[in-house]
């Protein structure tokens, strides 16, 4: 983006900043991909990995603001904005320290919180999140350019809503760290603050003045009028590029839309290993009670991980034409997940997919004839090619994958463990790891999965 930028603008750019994770610039270089990095009008701030806040995030943080309080009436400040700039920086409200900051978000990283509910907690512990950049550049004008990882409706809200007005209140941030019974475990000062802001927010008339400006707290007023927010790529355009070339092939393919989101890898997982067991049910169906049973079964348990009705008709539909057609079945799923962390080893959410997914594949093939005749392959990418702050953007998973032992721990191990890079690294010589080297997107991650009856 910010090399589109400076070839658009050139000489026009009068200072320009690029807040990157650490070493990505190089990576782009060392994959063929330099012509993707700016030449001149842009200085990086090469930061720490970009899944976790560190002391680096604050100092960039504290950079791109003091930029933007310099800026004056007549100014315009473009910001290029993508996934995982939430923890690139971090501004902490005082009297929050950094220390602070990063033991919330290992609190919550390690005790399972949805990356949703993780942004709303950011959000009220910030002072340059929720449209605090947006607030400290006026009276500029500030254009905003958005690469979205998250579903449409909250695009606006990617890297924690830098230009974007937040309706989310200290109360609400309060509820999240107590439902997952964080409360106590939090810094005292974080729930300190929480616990004032919206005491003094019950004080007072919460109001919305305008679409731009919102009081949703004490002395947090949030004027985005100055803004305009443009979101310029979401998950959904890689999905129409993977539903047309599906078409180009004749494969029947379907984007899955999930109605309960924010799922673990663990959960996401289960779910692809049940509606891999629902197609294949369906591909082998022979028309008699018993098939029915098993086929009515398992909808039911997609029904109850979250799935709709409508959804598994859809589902069911273009599986009876891939049936017919003798192809295989395309369903494309692009769900935001988060890694429960519980132990001490290596992957991220995509490569954590792929692995508890072979496992429930794994279970449940032992049991049902339809999965056993249908062959099952799952691609699980994070969109930027960097899956977890690994080297990797996913992996590829099957069954046979969690009926190997890898340097003597078996799969489920090394998923304990959150070990998933280490397990596609040393299995078979890293054969089912993908790797695309940065691709200077973060759209959201991305699982495929693709089952055809293994007679055709």
């Amino acid at each position: 983006m910010c090399r589109q930028l400076e070839d658009l603008l050139g000489e026009e750019i009068v200072q320009g900043v690029a807040v990157v994770p650490h070493g990505s610039v190089q990576a782009l270089i060392d994959s063929g991909k330099g012509d993707l990095v700016p030449r001149k009008k842009f200085e990086f701030l090469d930061q720490g990995n970009s899944h976790t806040v560190h002391k680096s995030s604050c100092s960039a943080a504290e950079y791109i603001s003091g930029i933007a309080a310099s800026l004056k009436t007549g100014d315009i400040l473009i910001t290029l904005i993508s996934g995982g700039g939430s923890t690139l920086v971090a501004l902490p409200k005082p009297p929050l320290t950094l220390e602070d900051k990063m033991s919330v978000v290992q609190l919550m990283k390690s005790h399972g919180v949805a990356k949703l509910e993780q942004d709303l907690v950011h959000k009220n512990l910030s002072l340059i999140k929720g449209g605090g950049l947006s607030e400290m550049a006026a009276p500029a004008k500030v254009i905003s350019v958005i690469l979205s990882d998250l579903p449409h409706a909250l695009s606006a809200q990617v890297s924690g809503g830098l230009t974007s007005t937040d309706s989310s209140t200290p109360q609400q941030a309060l509820e999240i760290l107590q439902k997952y019974h964080l409360g106590e475990k939090a810094p005292k000062a974080v729930i300190d603050l929480l616990a004032k802001d919206a005491q003094e927010a019950k004080s007072r008339k919460l109001y919305e003045v305008s679409p731009n400006i919102v009081f949703s707290g004490p002395n947090r007023r949030r004027d985005t009028s100055n803004t305009i927010n443009i979101v310029a790529g979401t998950e959904e355009i890689a999905v129409r590029g993977i539903l047309q070339e599906c078409n180009e092939l004749g494969i029947p393919a379907k984007n899955v839309i999930q109605s309960a989101s924010n799922t673990n890898t663990a959960e996401n997982g289960l779910l692809l290993a049940c509606i891999s067991q629902y197609v294949t049910s369906l591909l082998t169906r022979r028309n008699n009670s018993h098939t029915e049973s098993d086929i009515v079964s398992v909808e039911l348990e997609c029904i109850k991980m979250g799935m709709t009705k409508t959804e598994l008709k859809e589902i069911a539909r273009i599986s009876e034409d891939a049936k017919n057609a003798k192809k295989p079945v395309c369903l494309i799923f692009n769900s935001e997940v988060t890694v429960h962390l519980r132990g001490s080893g290596k992957g991220g959410p995509c490569q954590e997919t792929a692995l508890a997914t072979a496992i429930y594949l794994k279970q449940r093939h032992r049991q049902h004839e339809a999965l056993q005749a249908c062959d099952v392959q799952l691609l699980s990418i994070d969109s930027d090619g960097t899956d977890g702050g690994t080297n990797v953007a996913g992996a590829l998973a099957n069954h046979e994958q969690a009926e190997c032992i890898v340097n003597g721990k078996t799969a489920q191990e090394y998923l304990d463990n959150n070990d998933s890079f280490n397990f596609y690294k040393h299995l078979e010589n890293g054969r089912y790891h993908v790797t695309t080297g940065p691709t200077g997107t973060d759209i959201q991650n991305l699982q495929i999965l693709l089952i055809r009856n293994r007679s055709w």
